[in-house]
């Protein structure tokens, strides 16, 4: 997943935790993916953290023809009616019989349709 970073407070979350294991000694630097994403955003563009992920433990919520359905993030992917799966694309497509983009389906990127 390579969602992108259109809130200043998650940003900011993003660096400050950054700064932190750097100051901890977990981490010798800043990590150059969230400085270019600052710069980026800085400047008004649209930002993409590349590598990024969903924390394990969150839960992606989508209403599909009047049924809720809600899938898990776990270390090895995806849970969604107790099976796992790789990829969010490929429950948006068992969810919805037609291919979809996965976090564009969850409404995690621009242009979330139907």
């Amino acid at each position: 997943m390579k969602p992108a970073v259109r809130s200043t407070e998650i940003l900011r979350r993003s660096l400050a935790e950054a700064l932190q294991l750097a100051a901890s000694g977990t981490s010798g630097r800043l990590d150059p993916r969230l400085t270019r994403a600052s710069a980026q955003h800085r400047a008004g563009r649209k930002t993409r953290i590349k590598g990024a992920t969903f924390r394990t433990g969150s839960t992606l919520v989508r209403e599909w023809k009047g049924t809720q359905h809600e899938v898990q993030v776990t270390p090895e992917g995806y849970v969604w009616n107790g099976q796992r799966h790789d990829s969010l694309s490929k429950v948006a497509r068992l969810i919805t019989g037609v291919r979809w983009n996965g976090p564009r389906f969850f409404g995690l990127r621009e242009g979330t349709g139907a």
